[in-house]
């Protein structure tokens, strides 16, 4: 899981890149692996019919957000990049 601030208002594009089927989860607040769907804002597998997820999402400044990378199938591992296009900073 990936927790990070923006610096700006707008919207914030997040996508995967890798060989592996990512799943992506997109949290408005932290993630609770023991609830995964408290503070679920998104979830998507396969942007544009594809094997990579991709979250568009409208940010605000001073909210924390958490971003969460695994696979479709279960018992996966492989590495992935995570980007993100904003017209803001991103801070982890």
């Amino acid at each position: 899981a990936y927790s990070f601030n923006v610096t700006v208002t707008g919207y914030y594009f997040m996508v995967t890149q890798s060989q592996l089927d990512t799943y992506g989860l997109f949290y408005n607040s932290t993630f609770n692996p023991s609830n995964p769907t408290q503070n679920l804002v998104e979830e998507d597998d396969g942007y544009s019919g594809g094997e990579q997820f991709g979250i568009v999402n409208y940010l605000q400044p001073g909210i924390r957000y958490t971003v969460v990378v695994t696979t479709f199938a279960p018992n996966t591992l492989g590495a992935f990049v995570l980007t993100f296009y904003c017209s803001g900073t991103i801070a982890f």
